[in-house]
Parts: C-alpha cells; structure tokens; sequence
C-alpha cells in the first residue's frame, strides 16, 4: 500500500487528540529526514539496528552480494523486519540506494516513547506498518502459490 496514503488517513488524521498528532509529526519531522545518493548504503549486511525507513523519493534496492533482492520506492517501507525483531541479529540483506532518495528513518524507542505517551498514535503507528507487513507476507504466499504452478 501507498505511504502516501497510509500516513495522512492513519496517523494525522483529526480523530487523534491534538496533542497525539503533535508528537507523530514530532516523531516524523525533519530531524528524521535522512538523504541518500545512488549506492549510499542505507542499512549493511549484519547492522544491528531498530530503525524503519518510510521512502520519500527515489528508488532503494535490498541486496546481497551478487543478487538484488527487492526493489523499494517512494511510499514504501525497508528496515521493518529488523524494527520489531526481538534480539535483533542483524540485517540479512543490505539496502542501497539506486537513485538519489530521502527517507523517514523511525527509531524503535522514539515509537516506544511516543505510544507511551500517546496511545492513540502510537497504535496508528503500529498499524500502519502491521499493513506493510501483512502486504509483504501476502507477496511472499502469492510467489510461493506462482512457483508451485
């Protein structure tokens, strides 16, 4: 599904108390705001790291060393498997910039904080990137479901 129209319907939506809204544009503001030129490295093979990136612009590839394994762009997601593992063992495929981009990079904690504090946001948060997920697992069935035929 779109970030796009993820974000405005789910998280800055007037349903939230002002203040909730407040701290998801706090939590999505321009100190998040992180740039990247063609083959910067966004995450590495082994990083440790509990940070999700919404993409803004531009085109991320997830690579391994001599295979591209996804391609991402504006509107998506990469680094979500690794923001809510548990005991995190380190990305398992690097994540590269294809082109100039501009990310959201969303620590864990500051989501931790943010949805102790507001529990509202933090849910639509959370929600939003339970539907990235779910989007990414059905992916992953309908290839499976392909390959069998």
């Amino acid at each position: 599904e779109d970030l796009a129209a993820l974000f405005p319907s789910s998280l800055t939506e007037p349903r939230l108390p002002r203040a909730e809204r407040r701290a998801v544009e706090k939590l999505l503001g321009h100190d998040t705001l992180r740039k990247y030129a063609p083959g910067d490295e966004v995450i590495r093979i082994g990083q440790v790291s509990r940070t999700v990136f919404f993409i803004l612009s531009g085109t991320l590839q997830a690579k391994t060393e001599d295979q591209t394994l996804a391609t991402r762009t504006a509107g998506q997601v990469v680094g979500e498997r690794m923001f809510f593992e548990l005991g995190n063992r380190g990305a398992t495929s690097s994540v590269v910039a294809a082109t100039h981009a501009e990310c959201l990079a969303v620590e864990s904690h500051a989501v931790e904080v943010m949805a102790s504090k507001f529990p509202c946001a933090g849910a639509s948060f959370y929600k939003v990137l339970a539907k990235v997920l779910a989007q990414r697992v059905q992916t992953q069935l309908d290839h499976l479901a392909d390959a069998r035929e």
